[in-house]
C-alpha cells in the first residue's frame, strides 16, 4: 500500500509540475497600444525590447510606456481539451501487485459540467483472478478533476452493484474510488490512475482510459 501511495504522490507532482502557468510580460504605451511577449532586453531610463510570441521584436524607449505589468498567458494547447459536454470514458483495468485480482474494461457516457465535474452511467465486464469468474459492474460515476488545465490530478467515485455473470460469488453492492492523473492525448483525455473496489472484498487495481 505504501508503494501505491508513493506512486500516486509522484503521479501528482509530475502533474503539477508540468500544469505550471506560464507568464508574459505586457508592456503599455501612451499612444494605447499594448504588447505582450517577453522582455529580453532592458536599460534603466532609457529602453527595452520585447519579443512577443510570433517572434517579432519591438524596442520601446522609456519616454513611450505608460506602464508595464504581467499576466497569465493564454495558450489554448495547456487547458484542458474538452471542458464542457458530452463525455464518454473507456477505461481498462489490471491488477497491481498488492490485492489486485481484477481484468476487464469499463465504459461511461455522461457529461461535463466543467472540467471539474463530471456525472455519468457505467457498464463493464471484468474477470476476477481469485474466483475465476466474470461479473458486470453498473454504477453512477462521479469524476473531478482538479485543474482546467493541460494535466492534472483527478478523483472519481463509483458507486453502483456488481451482476454475477459467470460463477461469481462475490456479486453485490460496489462502491469504488480512484485516484490518479489525466492529461491530454490530443483530441482525447488519457487517464492513468488507482482504484480501491470494496464489493464486498478489499482489491487495488490499476486503471488506463480514455475520454472522447
Amino acid at each position: 500500500m505504501k508503494r501505491l501511495f508513493l506512486l500516486f504522490l509522484a503521479l501528482v507532482l509530475m502533474s503539477f509540475t508540468m500544469s505550471a502557468q506560464q507568464y508574459l510580460d505586457v508592456v503599455h504605451l501612451k499612444n494605447g497600444s499594448v504588447i505582450r511577449g517577453v522582455i529580453t532586453e532592458l536599460i534603466p531610463n532609457e529602453s527595452l525590447k520585447i519579443q512577443t510570441p510570433d517572434g517579432s521584436l519591438f524596442v520601446c524607449e522609456y519616454a513611450e510606456i505608460a506602464k508595464m505589468t504581467r499576466e497569465l498567458q493564454e495558450n489554448p494547447r495547456t487547458r484542458f481539451n474538452k471542458p464542457k459536454g458530452y463525455m464518454g470514458l473507456l477505461e481498462v483495468t489490471v491488477p497491481s501487485l498488492l490485492l489486485g485480482s481484477d481484468f476487464g474494461f469499463t465504459m461511461v457516457n455522461g457529461y461535463r459540467i466543467v472540467p471539474q465535474f463530471a456525472v455519468g452511467l457505467g457498464v463493464g465486464l471484468k474477470y476476477c483472478a481469485f474466483e475465476g469468474a466474470l461479473f458486470m459492474p453498473m454504477y453512477i460515476h462521479l469524476r473531478s478533476d482538479f485543474l482546467d488545465r493541460k494535466v492534472s490530478p483527478y478523483f472519481a467515485l463509483d458507486v453502483g452493484y456488481n451482476f454475477s455473470v459467470l460463477d461469481y460469488g462475490y456479486y453485490g453492492a460496489m462502491i469504488s474510488p480512484s485516484l490518479g492523473v489525466s492529461y491530454n492525448v490530443g483530441k482525447y483525455r488519457m487517464t492513468t490512475g488507482i482504484e480501491c473496489m470494496i464489493s464486498p472484498l478489499l482489491e487495488v487495481n490499476f486503471k488506463v482510459g480514455f475520454s472522447f
